[in-house]
């Protein structure tokens, strides 16, 4: 647990860190080998493992009333990954990356921040047949006022969402309109060109 952890003093980053990749590393030996012998199976190294966590955790850590974001990367190994910027994970990670690398910035507010998260999985569904489902969208933000600094944690209901994604398509479709026909323009340009060179 995190308090055996940190020993009775101030939970530090480092902390959490190393209680991650021991719960990841107690889940392996319990649903891998334990299971496995249970069962009445010889374990093998060569074994294709049943439990291959794969995951990202996030949540806020609070020292002296300054908050820690964090942002963990799981791998299925059990070595946890500090992000510091974004992160996919799953069957349509690669088309995300694809996607997020020319939406990302590192000054987004956070409802831009949350656009820009319901297009990517939204798009992610279209184009991969594995990635389905309601599209659930949590965040994580800290809220400033005269007295006080407060974690505001919350999970974006269905409705949000669905409305959200809606009028990105509306948006979209707009947005692409506009791209092809100024795409159009600068190949008929450059057609006129090479034609007028001959």
């Amino acid at each position: 647990s995190l308090e055996e952890t940190s020993r009775g003093g101030a939970l530090t980053l480092e902390d959490v860190y190393v209680t991650l990749e021991k719960a990841v590393t107690y889940l392996h030996k319990e649903y891998n080998i334990e299971r496995l012998r249970y069962l009445g199976y010889n374990v093998s190294p060569d074994d294709a493992p049943f439990f291959n966590p794969l995951a990202i955790i996030a949540g806020v850590l609070t020292i002296d009333n300054e908050h820690e974001f964090l942002m963990n990367l799981i791998h299925p190994t059990g070595l946890v990954e500090p992000i510091t910027d974004y992160a996919t994970i799953g069957s349509g990670a690669a088309y995300a990356e694809l996607l997020l690398k020319n939406l990302y910035s590192n000054d987004l507010a956070v409802m831009n921040a949350i656009s820009i998260v319901i297009y990517v999985i939204e798009e992610v569904k279209s184009i991969d047949p594995s990635v389905g489902g309601d599209t659930q969208v949590a965040f994580i933000r800290e809220i400033e006022s005269e007295k006080e600094k407060k974690v505001d944690i919350r999970i974006l209901e269905r409705d949000e969402v669905e409305d959200i994604a809606k009028k990105l398509r509306t948006v979209t479709k707009s947005i692409w309109s506009e791209f092809l026909n100024v795409i159009g323009g600068v190949l008929s340009d450059g057609e006129s060109q090479v034609s007028g060179e001959k």
